[in-house]
């Protein structure tokens, strides 16, 4: 608030000054416009060093890409992400080394923990992922691969050419995205699974929501179910309280409300209460295990 203030009031004052220069003809029209748009790059370059960290967020949501020395930074699905219902372990990167840690821990993970033929055996073969096979079987989208690839690719030495107002635009653009990813690849990952059993999903909110409700409805008989993939590792979550709200009051659908989480989550086997209902929270084989149940199949 305060730095808004004072662009403000620096502009007034310019515009000011500017009017009364034109009134006593010592600025041409051409003139007094060419300092204004001096002006202008001077007054965002002044708030960008005073509040390096406040100027980057609050573009951030607008700024569809970002490029320098050969990288290109597709923010489109970063402000998507970056709101929507994802991992909740509230870490954050500082530097360039941390955030690209950060990206590959979470890969890791979802090779050890999500993919793998036994994600809760204590010596687990983990799956083969890279961030190409995560995009071949669409558990990536193209703009998220190419994201991740332009954090994996970008060098220090770029980063520091990059004033601390930039570096923040990348380090808080793509720690949203990572802190998001897991999320979303569970989300395409439950897709993926349901739709092989023969299950035909969508998602009951567009593609732009934050919110990642499935519907799951079968042929034979004609039953529709609602499902939410939340990415949480922790026995009570804002997120799992959020998706059982939401499923509780969807009247649409008269089949069953579950909520899939990961196989190590500490969720597994709960219930999420919601006035008299209870939400079932699940994993995604124990998920599809029920809803097959549910259809006889």
């Amino acid at each position: 608030m305060l730095v808004r203030r004072l662009a403000l009031g620096l502009a007034a004052i310019g515009g000011g000054v500017l009017a009364v220069l034109l009134a006593l003809d010592r600025l041409t029209p051409v003139q007094a416009v060419a300092v204004a748009v001096a002006g202008i790059v001077a007054l965002c370059s002044a708030v960008a060093a005073i509040a390096p960290k406040q100027f980057p967020a609050h573009l951030l949501r607008r700024v569809k890409s970002f490029g320098f020395g050969g990288a290109s930074f597709e923010l489109f699905e970063v402000a998507r992400e970056s709101v929507a219902e994802g991992d909740d372990s509230g870490e954050r990167s500082k530097t360039l080394l941390a955030l690209k840690m950060r990206l590959e821990s979470k890969l890791t993970y979802v090779a050890k923990h999500m993919l793998a033929l036994d994600p809760s055996a204590k010596h687990n073969i983990p799956a083969f992922v890279t961030i190409g096979s995560l995009a071949y079987d669409k558990l990536l989208t193209e703009e998220q691969a190419h994201l991740a690839y332009a954090i994996i690719g970008l060098q220090e030495p770029q980063f520091r050419e990059l004033s601390p107002a930039e570096r923040t635009v990348i380090l808080e653009g793509a720690d949203d995205f990572i802190g998001s990813v897991r999320a979303s690849i569970l989300e395409k990952l439950s897709i993926t699974v349901l739709e092989a059993k023969g299950w035909l999903v969508k998602r009951v909110y567009s593609e732009s929501s934050k919110w990642r409700d499935l519907r799951v409805r079968s042929r034979n008989p004609d039953v529709e179910h609602r499902v939410v993939p939340v990415f949480t590792l922790k026995r009570e979550s804002k997120f799992l309280e959020q998706a059982a709200a939401r499923l509780v009051n969807d009247r649409a659908g008269d089949g069953e409300r579950l909520i899939i989480v990961p196989p190590l989550s500490k969720a597994v086997g709960t219930a999420v209460t919601v006035g008299a209902r209870q939400v079932p929270v699940l994993s995604l084989p124990a998920a599809v295990e029920r809803l097959n149940s549910a259809r006889g199949g």
